[in-house]
């Protein structure tokens, strides 16, 4: 009897001495500490991998790789590299068909890359290059020696069907290269319809 009574007080003394107050605050701050570093770990294994992958993409040339990061990763820090690398890349031929891309329906969009795509150059069956384009007789800061002209003049598409035509007038208003001329005129109050009157040298030195 005595020694059950003993095992017994015995027992109450360690459950009381072993006791600890419940602190819930403190263990709604750990909690949210190891969730803030398990985020962080995820954080910086998913910057990891994006990171890898940019690295991977950018010296791929290939354009729809290049692409699917950009949709993908459109927040990435050095997502505007890699679009300026992508609009070189469109500038080759070799890299355009290497990336799987059709060069006939990006021609149908945009007819600038005609020269760039096309056989144009029938002396050696070569297409032309980027640089071929530039007018080197002008200066470098004239904006006209980048620019070229071409002309598709095929009235049937690939599928052997009428084109059709679209007329497309450029008011000359919302033509940025006679922005001068028009605040010029707006300046001096002179009537486009009164331009004939006016000494052409006199307009060509106010607009410079």
């Amino acid at each position: 009897m005595k020694n059950t009574l003993f095992i017994y007080i015995l027992s109450i003394i360690i459950i009381y001495s072993c006791k600890t107050p419940y602190d819930k605050n403190y263990v709604l701050q750990c909690n949210k500490s190891n969730v803030s570093k398990q985020e962080e770990l995820i954080k910086q294994k998913h910057n990891r991998y994006v990171d890898s992958v940019f690295n991977s993409v950018k010296t791929s040339n290939n354009i729809k790789e290049i692409s699917n990061f950009i949709n993908v990763f459109s927040n990435h820090d050095s997502i505007d590299n890699l679009k300026k690398i992508r609009k070189n890349l469109f500038k080759n031929k070799e890299h355009v068909i290497n990336s799987g891309i059709n060069i006939n329906k990006i021609i149908e969009i945009n007819p600038c890359y005609i020269p760039l795509y096309k056989n144009l150059n029938y002396l050696k069956s070569l297409n032309y290059t980027f640089d071929d384009l530039y007018n080197s007789k002008l200066n470098v800061k004239n904006p006209y020696r980048n620019r070229y002209l071409v002309a598709d003049l095929n009235t049937m598409n690939l599928n052997q069907k009428s084109r059709g035509i679209d007329e497309i007038y450029l008011e000359p208003k919302n033509n940025p290269e006679f922005k001068s001329l028009f605040k010029y005129l707006e300046t001096t109050k002179i009537s486009i319809d009164s331009l004939i009157n006016n000494c052409p040298d006199s307009l060509i030195k106010s607009c410079i």
